[in-house]
């Protein structure tokens, strides 16, 4: 092809080479060597090495010649054997030898003589599928050919030699433009262009066939400087290839890897419109959905993931039709997943299932309902599973789940029947039935509730679903007012006890303690044995009392609490413990013995509660005055717990203040109590008593 400089100039090739090991690694490895076609490449890659030293270190002149002499000896050793890459690559150090001596004219003569030889090894390497591009002896043959015209015209000030440096120049940057040599060379021709254009005369360039492999060899260098992370180095030959043909076949790429640089640069902007240019411009190319992707995971990888996300959103509104969609909706419905995002993670998951009918993302859409307890849309999601697991010939543990589970969320009946009918030997059956009986229950269907805890107890006697049933069947029958049903439940699990947990007896207690079913509630408490562990002993002693206090057995109640703290004196149960004895004791008009246990309590922690309960019992004013006193000045009005107390205790301690003549603590206690309720119904109250404390005093 040609290279026009007013004059047609043909256009040649270029090769570099590559210096990984330094001189003395290679000595070494050149004198271990046994094997001839090892001695063969270590001798050329030596002489390369050497020459590199030449080029670029700084040597003594003893240093310069003995290291020439070495290089030249290999060099010829070379020459000797095989004419492959290593002998093209002797005959380029040589001609740089040459150079390093000011010798250009042998230079060129050596190179031009052995041109057609390194032809001959390219089409070698080519015809054996090896990346020419990258290791032709041809690229630096052509590049220092261009160096000798270089010299040449600088030294004579002439167009014709300038006009042949730029010919090789340009015939390596556009053919070998991923070797070392290529941007060298661009930076070389550069300068002979400039010089050329200075005598006046125009530079025009025609590609003609190179076009392509330009594009190619700048697009290749790009992606091997990338790779090396040399980012700001791969910039311009990317986008040297994309301004010289802005929509081939290879431009999605080339743009994903102009982004990556941008993303590298910190040039965030730059990227983003980069982004936002392959969706628009390459809408139909099939490569630039990959392209985008590509940019938005290494934003990702690099830790940013909101700019990321946002590319992935481009991507999903510019490609509705690409592969990769669903991959990117995935990951999406995840992370929203993840973040507890049920809504949005629903929206993308219903997206995937449109797409490819995903088992997985069906599945998840459920279960994101119920998360969000959207039991009626998490029961149409299963059935809609069931659907996808039907049409896939699955009928395995999938779908029982996705039956069960239909029953499970909508808590009807019928779908439970199904389940059961489908799969009576599933290992769910058991919990299938036990809550089948509790949405029976729950309907106020109490003979079908006990018809099917009848057929859970014979079908699975051990099952712990049935266990769990029955103390479920109390719950309900508490919440729908039938105690006579969880009389009748309760009945049933006591006469078998060692089939429940203690667990299971001390909660069945705490619900019918809560629904003041004291009698009731007792009998459940009463189940756990005084041999049982600890833990489950003191719940089971305390509800047991609580639920005697219920039923007004005060001295029962209070001798179930000694027993208690008798057999645990360090429970954590002591001081609610003592608080019930304290109640019993005031009950049974024991009031002394009330106030002994009351002040335990109150000595131990700040319970104004217990304060205001311990001074309603006591018999001496000033004692009890005191006590009210204790809670109008020390309690919190900040607390709203405590604020109720504060103005009872206040209103209550008027009157003991009169019969005491403590006119000025009334008067105090008044002025107390409007700063902290100034709209609170008992301020007539409080102004009277101030009104008549002031006269008082004053009289």
């Amino acid at each position: 092809m040609f290279l026009r400089i007013l004059v047609i100039l043909t256009l040649v090739l270029n090769t570099s080479a590559a210096f990984a090991q330094s001189y003395d690694e290679l000595s070494n490895q050149l004198n271990a060597a046994k094997d001839k076609a090892e001695i063969h490449r270590l001798k050329s890659q030596l002489a390369s090495a050497g020459m590199q030293r030449l080029e670029s270190e700084d040597l003594s002149k003893a240093e310069q010649k003995k290291l020439k002499a070495e290089s030249r000896s290999l060099c010829s050793d070379v020459q000797l054997g095989a004419m492959d890459i290593w002998f093209g690559d002797s005959v380029v150090i040589w001609a740089r030898l040459h150079l390093l001596d000011g010798n250009w004219h042998e230079a060129r003569s050596l190179l031009l003589g052995q041109a057609e030889v390194l032809e001959n090894i390219e089409k070698n390497l080519a015809a054996n599928q090896i990346p020419v591009s990258s290791i032709s002896p041809l690229a630096g043959c052509r590049y220092f050919l261009g160096e000798t015209y270089r010299i040449e015209y600088e030294e004579n000030d002439q167009l014709e030699p300038a006009a042949e440096a730029l010919k090789h120049y340009y015939n390596v940057y556009i053919k070998y433009g991923n070797s070392p040599w290529g941007e060298r060379a661009k930076q070389k021709a550069d300068g002979a262009k400039v010089f050329i254009e200075s005598l006046g005369k125009q530079v025009r360039i025609e590609l003609g066939s190179h076009r392509t492999a330009f594009v190619v060899n700048k697009l290749k260098l790009g992606r091997r400087l990338i790779a090396e992370g040399n980012h700001a180095e791969a910039f311009d030959p990317i986008l040297d290839a994309i301004n010289f043909f802005p929509e081939t076949g290879k431009s999605a790429a080339a743009l994903r890897n102009l982004g990556i640089c941008f993303l590298n640069l910190d040039r965030y902007s730059e990227m983003m419109m980069t982004v936002e240019y392959l969706c628009e411009r390459f809408n139909a190319d099939t490569n630039a959905p990959s392209a985008v992707l590509g940019i938005g995971r290494k934003c990702i990888d690099a830790g940013d993931e909101i700019t990321g996300e946002q590319i992935f959103d481009f991507y999903l509104t510019s490609f509705p039709s690409d592969s990769h969609r669903a991959d990117i909706l995935s990951y999406f419905a995840w992370k929203s997943y993840k973040a507890e995002q049920w809504v949005a993670a629903d929206r993308y998951f219903e997206q995937v299932v449109e797409l490819n009918g995903s088992v997985k993302a069906q599945h998840a859409r459920a279960d994101c309902a119920m998360k969000s307890a959207d039991w009626k849309t998490a029961a149409a999601h299963f059935k809609s599973l069931e659907t996808l697991l039907r049409d896939s010939g699955e009928f395995g543990a999938p779908l029982e789940k996705a039956v069960y589970f239909q029953g499970y969320c909508s808590k009807d009946p019928v779908a439970y029947d199904r389940f059961l009918s489908e799969f009576p030997d599933s290992g769910l059956a058991p919990r299938a039935l036990g809550e089948k009986a509790q949405s029976l229950l729950v309907a106020g269907e109490f003979d079908a509730a006990f018809q099917t805890m009848e057929l859970l107890s014979e079908r699975y006697p051990e099952a712990l679903s049935a266990r769990a049933a029955l103390a479920g069947l109390i719950v309900a029958a508490v919440e729908a007012q039938r105690f006579d049903i969880a009389s009748q439940v309760l009945d049933r699990m006591l006469t078998d006890k060692q089939t429940y947990g203690y667990n299971v007896y001390i909660r069945t207690g705490k619900t019918l303690l809560s629904a003041e079913q004291f009698k009731l509630a007792e009998k459940a408490f009463e189940a756990v044995p005084l041999n049982a562990q600890r833990k489950f002993i003191e719940t089971a002693l305390q509800g047991k009392a609580a639920a005697q206090f219920g039923q007004a057995r005060f001295e029962e109640s209070y001798q179930t609490l000694d027993a208690l703290i008798a057999k645990y004196p360090t429970t954590g149960w002591f001081y609610d413990a003592r608080i019930m004895q304290g109640r019993a004791l005031a009950k049974l008009g024991r009031t002394a013995e009330a106030i002994d246990a009351y002040g335990e309590v109150v000595a131990a922690k700040e319970d104004y509660t217990i304060v205001f309960e311990m001074a309603q019992l006591m018999t001496d004013p000033e004692d009890q005055l005191a006590a009210y006193q204790r809670i109008a000045l020390l309690a919190n009005p900040d607390k709203l717990e405590d604020r109720p107390l504060i103005a009872e205790s206040i209103v209550v301690s008027l009157p003991l203040c009169f019969n005491m003549q403590k006119y000025q603590v009334a008067i105090d206690s008044c002025d107390q109590f409007e700063n902290l309720f100034p709209e609170h119904d008992q301020l007539p109250t409080i102004f009277n008593y101030r009104k008549e404390a002031e006269h008082a005093l004053a009289q």
